[in-house]
């Protein structure tokens, strides 16, 4: 098998996280080329992203009908047909898994023709939108049975296999609290939270920072900015301010590479409910508390944390900070998540090995 060559097309940023996950896995037996394609469409997303994340619920819903639908699949399918044809002309490949619905529609067309077998991984969670969806494709990878049953409304006919979500090995590794802290130079015996605003920094995640500035208790803050330069800025003023009280520190962080070493040593991570940070949250066994989220296709994250019991949800501004500061008051409380933290994380870690079977019978 390990002769055998397979190419990972992805897409911009959480879609690219996902594929770097399953390179990891199947470049220990096979060949793989991993290709992002640049999305021009992203850049009008970004602003939705950054700051007005409840607006995307209208066209989520809009575009979810079969007739708008079934047009956005053709429109994708002419605009990456040539694109994609090149690429698999020119690298040959075994098997191709794709990562960002966009290209689905072109693999389709490309693919059938040459009876090379495709996968599709899923990078939402329970809001399964119907652009997702190719029939034609070999499989469809999802996150777990509820996943895959609102999938079989969108199509019964296509092929599905739930095998969990895909976290980069950093996250899954273990670690020691103290052994982390002590490399971030946090203090080793303060509570910690890890404020995180996504990939492109959704600014949204501000609305808690005043009530954690003002906190009575020791208290460490760590925001991951993301690629968002406006947040980063308003976050080191946030720091200068929360100076003058003793019992806040506040570090405003930027992109940063080593996100899972913050996951590690906080106590919790609080922030927007995109799906690799909730599950990557999970992998480091830390809970997460959703105070914002993408309307739409990230709704079903919130209703996963509170099925999944891995932490809390409260988008309320007022009412996450008085939630916020019990928690900080009576950390203990945090222990009632430890073990459906460490179900998830093992259902998820036991993904990757799920899925380079699926690949080895398709080969």
């Amino acid at each position: 098998m390990t002769n055998k060559k397979i190419l990972i097309l992805t897409g911009p940023e959480g879609h690219l996280s996902i594929a770097r996950s399953i390179e990891q896995t199947l470049a220990k037996t096979h060949q793989v080329v991993l290709q992002e394609i640049d999305e021009p469409l992203f850049r009008l997303y970004k602003p939705i992203y950054q700051l007005f994340p409840g607006f995307f619920s209208i066209p989520f819903k809009l575009s979810a009908g079969r007739l708008i639908s079934n047009i956005g699949k053709q429109i994708n399918q002419r605009r990456y047909y040539q694109k994609i044809q090149r690429l698999i002309q020119d690298l040959q490949p075994n098997l191709v898994a794709s990562t960002y619905f966009m290209f689905n529609p072109s693999l389709k067309a490309v693919l059938n023709k040459k009876q090379i077998p495709f996968i599709t991984v899923m990078t939402d969670s329970w809001s399964l939108h119907p652009f997702l969806v190719t029939r034609e494709a070999t499989r469809h990878i999802l996150f777990d049975q509820k996943a895959l049953q609102t999938a079989l409304k969108i199509d019964h006919r296509a092929n599905y296999s739930a095998l969990g979500w895909f976290v980069r090995d950093e996250f899954e590794q273990d670690y020691a609290l103290t052994e982390v802290r002590q490399q971030l130079q946090l203090q080793p015996n303060i509570f910690t939270i890890l404020v995180t605003a996504g990939s492109e920094g959704s600014a949204t995640v501000l609305k808690i920072m005043p009530s954690l500035i003002k906190s009575t208790q020791p208290l460490q803050v760590i925001v991951a900015c993301g690629n968002n330069e406006f947040l980063l800025a308003k976050v080191k003023a946030m720091a200068k301010s929360a100076a003058a009280n003793a019992q806040t520190v506040i570090t405003a962080l930027p992109f940063a590479p080593n996100l899972h070493l913050y996951m590690q040593a906080a106590d919790l991570v609080v922030g927007k409910a995109g799906p690799n940070t909730v599950f990557e949250s999970v992998a480091t066994h830390t809970p997460f508390f959703a105070i914002t989220h993408i309307s739409g296709q990230e709704d079903g994250n919130l209703d996963l944390i509170k099925h999944y019991q891995i932490g809390y949800v409260e988008e309320n501004a007022p009412k996450a900070a008085r939630l916020l500061a019990e928690i900080i008051q009576s950390p203990t409380t945090l222990k009632k998540f430890t073990q459906p933290l460490a179900e998830l994380a093992n259902y998820n870690r036991a993904a990757k090995t799920k899925l380079l079977q699926l690949v080895n019978e398709l080969l």
